[in-house]
């Protein structure tokens, strides 16, 4: 009677972790926009408008070649501006990084950043995709 017992409890245990959404796919993740990197520094903006709702992180996400943001600005939807001094660096090894808005959940009106491509250009540009999470 007991081998049964621990045999339907480890098959519960089994079933339970297979149910269980993982953290990826429990969040809330909107694309908010993507643009593409040229080879030169680049400035650029993506709107977001109040209609996407609040979010407590952004998630940059970089496709098919290496490249560097820096002097992110973002602007709210009440005005407020946070100048947030970042340094990132996306490459093979690391093609995504998430950053922590201030508050518990913002709404965000647009992004602005400076960016360049940093791989080599027989790969093309790279394309900067940007999610917000709710």
């Amino acid at each position: 009677m007991h081998k049964k017992t621990g045999r339907i409890l480890v098959l519960l245990i089994v079933l339970a972790a297979f149910m269980t959404p993982s953290l990826e796919s429990r969040e809330k993740k909107v694309l908010l926009g993507s643009r593409f990197v040229d080879f030169k520094v680049d400035h650029d903006e993506i709107v977001v408008g109040k209609y996407m709702g609040a979010f407590r992180q952004l998630r940059f996400h970089v496709l098919k070649n290496d490249v560097e943001i820096f002097d992110l600005i973002l602007v709210y939807a009440n005005g407020e501006r946070d100048k947030v001094p970042v340094k990132l660096v996306f490459n093979e090894q690391e093609r995504s990084r998430t950053i922590d808005l201030e508050g518990r959940r913002r709404r965000l009106q647009r992004i602005v950043f400076n960016y360049r491509s940093i791989g080599p250009l027989v790969e093309g540009k790279a394309e900067v995709k940007v999610f917000g999470i709710r």
